[in-house]
């Protein structure tokens, strides 16, 4: 984001107002905060619904919401902002009450018309997003703070606490980001900014906070627990139970690997002699698809809303032996339905946790679903590069992929792709095709 021009998001009732009541005092808005670095969404600009509000409402710094009435849609769009710590102002001209809202929103943050809403943005909210923060380091440098590295430690601990939830590590993260920004100085250090990750963890995973539901306060509670043991760990605090729990776990995660390379190696056997016995893999076999190319293009253009096809899938596909482009298409379409599901969720405010795609995907899918690559593979620049693509100006290693099939060439295909929701609501779809180069082969 450039921290110099903010985005705002104008919220307020739309069904069943006229043009004047949707439109004015939006427009009034944009001409008391004109050529003062803003830009803003405004929903009255293009065909409305409730998942592009959630979009916009994700791409935006701050909302404006006017309450001149009730509104259920309104309501639900404060809620999602607030779930992700950006501030709401709301204009309630009309002294709407509402102690929940209040508690939501803060207060301080109700203002009784639309001069007050663009003072208070300009004079106490924006200097705050603006405020650029520097890091102090233990050896006592300064770097710039990253949001994006803090948000990749809050995903680390949400996978040793066995969490599979999309919009946790977003929702720390940007809690943490907004208290730090609200602060006077120029500088944190690093353990204020893993002090704050455990403030407000302890507040999501509060009894008294009813705006989350028990299942979703657990699992804060989890991760919170592994924040805390990963800390003890960089800080050299020997965890005894931890490193025997880590032992039994390590010693079954061996014999399972020697069990699925057992399967896996009857199972492309098992292949081969069907293979040999049926012949050349006819069209009719695979449904309308005649390649693995033809399965990727089917994909694309059966769901544009919730997949990205990237070029370089569509070269690698092209490439691909596979011999079974359906099985190729039928886990295309399992991920657009992970999306479908994850929009779909989005509608409903007292959803407070969205269940994860790793936890989804075992109950929808026999493919193996994997979420990383080793370090081996991805140290290794001939390795990594395979798995490299370039998507509007952003570097991004595929690391996520599905596995299909086993054994030699023919009955392999690999499909990587990235989760673009926090951007555009779609999977990425990078990598269909031959199985890549890594540290094992």
């Amino acid at each position: 984001m450039d921290r110099q021009r903010l985005t705002i998001y104008l919220a307020g009732p739309i069904s069943g107002c006229n043009k004047t009541q949707k439109s004015q005092w939006r427009k009034d808005i944009k001409k008391l905060l004109s050529n003062r670095g803003y830009e803003f969404i405004d929903p009255t600009e293009s065909p409305w619904d409730a998942h592009r509000e959630f979009i916009d409402i994700d791409k935006s710094d701050v909302v404006i919401a006017n309450l001149w009435r009730e509104s259920i849609g309104t309501v639900v769009g404060i809620v999602r902002a607030r779930r992700l710590a950006k501030p709401v102002i709301v204009i309630n001209t009309n002294q709407i009450e509402s102690r929940v809202l209040e508690a939501i929103t803060g207060k301080e943050c109700w203002v009784r018309g639309r001069e007050e809403a663009a003072n208070k943005l300009e004079n106490e909210i924006a200097p705050r997003l603006r405020h650029e923060l520097k890091v102090i380091k233990k050896n006592g440098t300064e770097v710039d703070f990253n949001p994006r590295k803090l948000r990749k430690s809050i995903v680390m601990a949400c996978e040793a606490a066995e969490i599979n939830d999309d919009d946790l590590p977003v929702m720390v993260t940007h809690r943490v980001v907004t208290v730090l920004r609200s602060t006077a100085s120029k500088t944190v250090t690093t353990g204020q900014i893993k002090d704050e990750v455990f403030n407000q963890l302890s507040h999501l995973s509060s009894e008294l906070d009813m705006t989350y539901r028990d299942a979703f306060k657990k699992d804060v509670g989890r991760l919170m627990e592994a924040w805390k043991r990963r800390e003890q760990i960089k800080n050299g605090e020997k965890d005894t139970d931890r490193d025997e729990l880590f032992k039994q776990q390590e010693d079954e995660l061996s014999d399972c690997k020697r069990n699925v390379l057992r399967l896996e190696a009857e199972v492309s056997s098992l292949r081969q002699r069907q293979s040999e016995a049926a012949g050349p893999c006819s069209e009719s076999e695979n449904g309308s698809f005649g390649s693995v190319l033809d399965a990727v293009l089917a994909a694309e253009k059966n769901f544009p809303d919730l997949l990205i096809v990237h070029e370089n899938a569509k070269a690698t596909a092209k490439d691909c032996p596979y011999r079974n482009p359906r099985k190729v298409y039928e886990a295309l379409k399992c991920l657009a339905e992970y999306v479908r599901e994850k929009l779909d969720a989005l509608t409903d405010p007292a959803q407070a946790r969205q269940v994860g795609l790793h936890e989804w995907w075992k109950d929808h899918s026999s493919i193996e679903c994997a979420d990383h690559e080793s370090e081996t593979t991805l140290n290794n620049p001939a390795f990594a590069k395979e798995r490299t693509i370039r998507y509007h100006e952003k570097t991004i290693v595929l690391e996520k992929h599905l596995k299909l099939g086993a054994g030699n060439a023919n009955h392999i295909c690999r499909i990587y792709f990235e989760s673009m929701f926090e951007e555009e609501h779609k999977l990425l779809i990078g990598y269909v095709g031959r199985h890549p180069e890594n540290g094992s082969s």
